[in-house]
C-alpha cells in the first residue's frame, strides 16, 4: 500500500494543469509486464482522475464567480458576513479661529515701583483654598468683598519667570513676573454666557523690567472672551476692559 499523496500532471497543449489522487494506489502488471499505477491504462496515456470542484471554480473568471455567488445568496436568502468595522475614535477635535489683542504699556516708572503699586492696590486670596472655605454663595461673596483691594481686584497667584530664566545666564537679565489677578464675582458676569470664557479668567498681567522703566503686557479681556458674539457677553467684557485699564493706569502713572 502506497501512502496517499497528490501529484501534478504537466500541462500540455491539449489539457490544463490538473490534480489526481493516488489514494489506495497499488502496483500491478500489464500484459507486457510493465509496472504502472492502478487506474492507468498504460504508461504513455494520462492517468484517470476526477477533476477537483475547487479547481473547476478557479477556471471561472473572478467577476463572474462573484456574481454567481451573490445570485445564489439572493435566491436562498443567505446573508453575507459583515466586514469588521473600522476602528472608530470617539474623541473629536475642532478648532475655533480666534484673534486676541495684547495690550502693551510702557512707562518710565521703575519695575520696583510698579510692582509695589500693584501689590498695594489688590487684595490677596489663596486661589487653592478660598473655594473650599466658601461652601455657599453668600460666604463666597462675603470673602471676596473683604479681600478685594482698592482696584476691585484680587491677587490669586504670581509666577516669577525671571528667577528661573536667570539661571541659564551668567550675567544678570531683566526681571519679569506674571501676575494672576481677577474677581470671581466679576468673572461670573461673563462665564454665565459662555463657559469657554473661564479659560481666560483670571486676567494675567506680565511685568517686564525695561532698563530704568517697565513694560506691561496683558490680554484685552473683550478680545479673548468674545467667543460667541453675544451682546451681553460683549458688554460684560467691555466693563472688565475698563476695570483692568484703570488699574494699569494707576500702577504706571508718573507721580
Amino acid at each position: 500500500m502506497i501512502e496517499d499523496q497528490w501529484r501534478l500532471s504537466i500541462p500540455t497543449r491539449h489539457h490544463r494543469v490538473r490534480f489526481y489522487s493516488r489514494e489506495k494506489a497499488t502496483k500491478s502488471q500489464n500484459k507486457r509486464g510493465s509496472t504502472f499505477w492502478k487506474g492507468e491504462t498504460s504508461r504513455s496515456s494520462p492517468p484517470r482522475y476526477t477533476p477537483s470542484i475547487g479547481l473547476w471554480f478557479m477556471s471561472i473568471p473572478r467577476k463572474l464567480l462573484t456574481l454567481c455567488l451573490l445570485a445564489c445568496a439572493a435566491v436562498t436568502g443567505a446573508t453575507t458576513i459583515p466586514a469588521a468595522p473600522r476602528s472608530h475614535n470617539p474623541v473629536q477635535r475642532s478648532v475655533t479661529p480666534h484673534m486676541m489683542e495684547i495690550v502693551q504699556v510702557t512707562t518710565p516708572v521703575s519695575y520696583d515701583d510698579v510692582s509695589a503699586r500693584l501689590y498695594s492696590m489688590v487684595g490677596f486670596l489663596d486661589g487653592d483654598t478660598y473655594l473650599i472655605e466658601s461652601p455657599t454663595l453668600a460666604v463666597l461673596k462675603e470673602r471676596v468683598a473683604s479681600s478685594v483691594g482698592s482696584s476691585g481686584l484680587i491677587h490669586f497667584a504670581e509666577h516669577d519667570h525671571g528667577a528661573w530664566f536667570q539661571l541659564f545666564f551668567q550675567n544678570p537679565t531683566s526681571r519679569f513676573k506674571l501676575f494672576v489677578i481677577g474677581n470671581p464675582v466679576v468673572a461670573e458676569t461673563m462665564v454665565k454666557y459662555d463657559f469657554r470664557a473661564s479659560y481666560f479668567v483670571p486676567v494675567r498681567i506680565l511685568l517686564l523690567e525695561n532698563g530704568n522703566g517697565t513694560k506691561i503686557f496683558y490680554q484685552q479681556p473683550s478680545s479673548v472672551m468674545n467667543l460667541i458674539g453675544s451682546e451681553d457677553l460683549k458688554n460684560a467684557t467691555e466693563a472688565l476692559d475698563q476695570k483692568v485699564e484703570s488699574f494699569i493706569d494707576s500702577i504706571t502713572a508718573i507721580l
